[in-house]
């Protein structure tokens, strides 16, 4: 018997051709195509179904999601590659915005009066006023307002308010008297039937025994190259009775980048609100999280995790314990912080290699305990390196400690440091040091003082101009009057 050649088919890869776009809407049907707005689909995750149907998108994919309700989702399990005539691949889950109707006095749209600008350098963000309202004091914080100036849309925080006036996440001058805006919520809510995990573990369970049940998860997904970026904007998650494994948004980044813009995570009494892991890019802009439970945002699982590079931008978080909670272990970690408030007894929490950045106006509020505190269990995860950028303001309030540093950390001042109504305004231990440069200032009230243990260690790292020094064998302290 003779043999001869013999020919395998091939399998022809089913790839994306062109830009997408599908269309979901509470009035829709899962049934429908989801490719016109006249044949909505119901689900968020039908959307993601239909993608996941696909070898690789090399695309840009959008889900345009009408105002409602839905149930949670999970962006998991795509393959984003790229064109070679240079297109770019990505996913945006694109939710709305829709004014509040959660005002018990005043309204939600009205005209600006006038502003008063912020200043960065002092830690102050703008302040805007309209004259003919009369808000219930702070009933406006944590929502988001938007105006529209030519072909221009800006969407802000708000941090706080009175009667006529709020302030939010901006140092730059506000628009002009006459300009309209609206108080809004993100319109897309995701407060249905959940999607869980397997503990912290990316892997994606249906039946919620011994998982944890989220709102919207982002994870397992191949990213090539690595500049490729989910991003997912005007939601907001809602959880009627959460337990201590609920989360509001997981995000596990992988090695690309994902982008998080206009959300809401609010009211959560126990639970994580946001909860970031990977070793991609994680950035968060115009991003709400008060929450009743114990940390608002996670960075990081664990010391021994490859934790993500997280950029917060205008982002308002709080919680009744550790606002951020972020874990860089011996891989490290960036954290950029740039007009964001943080309320909560303990603002920012850092073990391990974590660089934590800021700029602008950083206002740390509302709590007793530590403002920031940097500290490693083992000498493998020191070398935290936290950061004031020159123009910059950091404002801490009401604290036991404004800054603690435990084990091989630093912190180095360009920009201004305000301290207000803190016991100890700085304490460096175990080999810590903090610097204050030329240029910057150090500004304390009602009885601040710097603190510095084991004197021999850190003695020559400490700068600053006339301290009123006082000195025993076992520490070293400097009160600024």
């Amino acid at each position: 018997m003779s043999s001869g050649p013999f020919f395998v088919p091939s399998v022809i890869p089913n790839n994306t051709q062109s830009a997408m776009t599908f269309y979901v809407s509470p009035t829709g049907s899962d049934l429908n195509s989801g490719l016109s707005a006249g044949s909505p689909l119901r689900q968020v995750n039908t959307a993601l179904d239909r993608l996941r149907s696909f070898d690789k998108i090399r695309h840009l994919m959008t889900i345009d999601t009408a105002p409602g309700s839905y149930d949670g989702f999970s962006a998991q399990g795509l393959h984003f590659d790229f064109l070679t005539d240079g297109s770019t691949a990505g996913l945006f889950i694109k939710g709305a915005l829709a004014a509040t109707t959660e005002l018990t006095q005043g309204t939600a749209t009205g005209t600006i009066t006038s502003s008063v600008t912020g200043s960065a350098a002092t830690g102050t963000f703008t302040q805007i006023v309209d004259s003919a309202q009369n808000w219930a004091v702070n009933q406006l914080k944590g929502k988001l307002i938007q105006w529209t100036v030519g072909a221009t849309t800006t969407v802000l925080v708000i941090l706080e308010n009175d009667a006529t006036s709020f302030r939010c996440t901006t140092t730059s001058a506000g628009p002009s008297a006459g300009t309209a805006y609206t108080v809004s919520d993100a319109g897309c809510v995701a407060d249905g039937a959940p999607v869980y995990l397997s503990g912290n573990v990316p892997t994606l369970t249906t039946a919620a025994s011994a998982a944890s049940p989220c709102q919207i998860i982002v994870t397992g997904n191949i990213t090539s190259p690595l500049t490729t970026s989910i991003r997912i904007e005007g939601f907001r998650t809602s959880v009627a009775s959460p337990t201590s494994t609920n989360r509001g948004i997981f995000c596990d980044s992988g090695g690309g980048n994902v982008a998080i813009g206009r959300c809401q995570v609010n009211s959560m009494s126990a639970g994580t609100p946001i909860q970031l892991l990977g070793s991609g890019t994680v950035t968060l802009t115009a991003v709400v999280a008060l929450s009743a439970g114990t940390v608002a945002m996670i960075a990081g699982g664990s010391t021994l995790g490859i934790a993500p590079n997280v950029s917060l931008n205008g982002v308002l978080l709080g919680s009744s314990s550790t606002t951020i909670s972020s874990f860089g272990g011996s891989h490290g970690q960036g954290v950029t912080m740039f007009n964001t408030q943080i309320d909560g007894p303990i603002g920012i929490n850092i073990v391990g290699s974590c660089n934590l950045s800021m700029s602008s106006a950083i206002r740390i509020l509302n709590g007793s305990s530590q403002g920031i505190r940097s500290r490693s269990s083992s000498s493998s995860f020191g070398g935290a390196v936290i950061s004031l950028l020159s123009g910059s303001g950091l404002v801490m309030d009401g604290r036991s400690v404004g800054l603690e540093l435990n084990g091989m950390h630093h912190a180095e001042f360009v920009g201004n440091l305000i301290l207000s109504n803190c016991t100890r305004g700085i304490v460096c231990e175990r080999g810590s040091s903090c610097g204050v440069s030329a240029g910057s200032s150090m500004t304390a009230t009602s009885g601040a003082e710097l603190t510095v243990d084991e004197l021999t260690d850190t003695l020559a790292n400490m700068r600053a101009a006339t301290p009123k020094a006082f000195k025993n064998p076992s520490y070293f302290s400097v009160i600024y009057e």
